[in-house]
């Protein structure tokens, strides 16, 4: 009516079902009329003079509080919503067009909580505030500074995050490693091997070139949002609940400390390992060290996968970088090192993943088809190569699923020095990579299963 209380709802010219329901959040139930699909989301609810029932809270689909009243779609997603004056909360949204009115991008949605369309599926756009708007100068100036951040999380969540220490380097600071382990799946089915419908391990390497500020501060936004953002954030939801992911926020501690590549010895442990003898020719070969693993640092990388984390299922060393291909002067937003077949076919996945997201995001300033992204091998001396690395006499690796996972800085064409841009973008590298590594999981893990009869 003209004061904007419901009268009637249709939907396509049938009236919408009517029922007196209770909100799925335990409110007391209300004296009036609510709207609710057929799996019984409540749609909308009005009081008996037809004005809309506040607050209400009915959350977004993913668990966030978006409004004191929404109208929810049978899945449960926000269509749209009013806070506590009856005004829309969503601006921009007309519901009479649809989605064609809505931005098609999280970067098009220009205001936190704003709608927009991700390929026909309503989502909010977060916030992005704290170490999304930090320079990596801002975050932190020393290696206590950092890891107290990891800290502040194993004391927020002690249930989910704990931390052990895997080595101590030359300057006598201890290496940690943080495990955020999801409560485990009991199996109580005695034909199944209760092991094998465990959560799958997945450890995460950070600081190996500790200059690479940005992949650090990327790192812990990511480990922050995993541990309280879960409910709110795409894509975290997986991760939270079924993976074991082993982060060490930094492999080289004194090069944190001290914001270089190289640990005390002066020595880029990236190029210290399986492979040395050839690193000498790579980019920064001139620091591989006096011999293969001389240094402490190098010694534990290649050591994770048998000595710490035998269970894992892949091994990733994040990195930041340029993005300009030195031979082709391409820039690129992201790139994958593994030498592995199988790893190449994961890597190819994710990169075109990538691309569309990076093509979605970055747009109007991207070309319609512009290279974004870069498949290459592990340099000589570098921790992937030797996670990845038949074991053989003469070049002992370890045989496991590891790779680089690198991606472009505010220094770079992308993205446009934009520190935010530059924050969304390699966290999407890490939530998108680390979840494509358990869907290859499940594939792998479904057809392995195996019953004792």
């Amino acid at each position: 009516d003209e004061n904007d209380r419901a009268v009637l709802a249709l939907e396509d010219g049938f009236l919408v079902q009517q029922a007196r329901k209770a909100f799925a959040n335990g409110a007391d139930q209300f004296e009036g009329l609510s709207f609710t699909s057929e799996s019984g989301h409540v749609l909308g609810a009005f009081d008996e003079v037809g004005a809309p029932v506040v607050p209400v809270r009915v959350g977004f689909h993913s668990g966030a509080v978006v409004s004191d009243f929404a109208m929810t779609d049978s899945e449960g997603r926000v269509l749209i919503g009013w806070n506590v004056d009856g005004v829309v909360a969503f601006p921009g949204f007309d519901s009479l067009k649809g989605l064609a009115s809505l931005p098609k991008s999280q970067t098009e949605a220009q205001t936190p909580n704003f709608l927009w369309s991700n390929n026909g599926k309503l989502q909010t756009r977060p916030d992005w505030d704290g170490l999304y708007t930090q320079s990596a100068s801002q975050v932190y100036s020393s290696l206590a500074e950092y890891m107290a951040y990891w800290e502040a999380l194993r004391t927020e969540a002690p249930n989910y995050v704990t931390r052990i220490q895997l080595a101590t380097d030359a300057d006598s600071n201890p290496i940690w490693a943080y495990e955020f382990t999801p409560s485990p799946i009991t199996v109580d089915v005695t034909e199944v091997d209760g092991d094998a419908v465990q959560q799958p391990q997945i450890v995460f390497v950070g600081g190996t070139h500790s200059a690479e500020k940005a992949a650090l501060v990327t790192n812990l936004l990511f480990a922050q949002n995993l541990v309280r953002n879960w409910r709110v954030l795409p894509g975290y939801e997986r991760i939270r609940w079924g993976c074991r992911l082993v982060m060490i926020p930094t492999i080289v501690p004194y090069g944190t400390d001290n914001n270089q590549n190289y640990n005390i010895n002066d020595v880029d442990i990236n190029r210290n390992g399986v492979g040395w003898d050839l690193a000498l020719g790579e980019p920064g070969g001139a620091f591989r060290g006096p011999s293969q693993f001389s240094e402490i640092e190098s010694q534990l990388a290649f050591d994770l996968p048998t000595t710490h984390f035998p269970e894992a299922i892949a091994f990733v060393d994040h990195h930041n970088g340029s993005g300009v291909d030195p031979d082709t002067g391409v820039d690129y937003a992201v790139w994958v090192g593994t030498i592995r077949d199988d790893g190449v076919r994961l890597a190819r996945e994710h990169l075109a993943d990538m691309s569309a997201w990076v093509m979605r995001e970055m747009q109007p300033t991207l070309s319609d088809n512009q290279e974004t992204a870069f498949l290459t091998q592990n340099n000589y001396g570098t921790n992937g190569r030797g996670w990845q690395a038949p074991t053989t006499d003469s070049d002992p690796g370890r045989d496991k699923l590891g790779y680089l996972l690198e991606t472009a800085t505010t220094d770079s064409f992308f993205p446009g020095n934009d520190v935010t841009k530059s924050r969304r973008m390699g966290e999407q590298n890490i939530l998108g990579f680390l979840n494509l590594l358990l869907a290859r999981e499940r594939i792998r893990m479904d057809a392995s299963l195996t019953f004792k009869i």
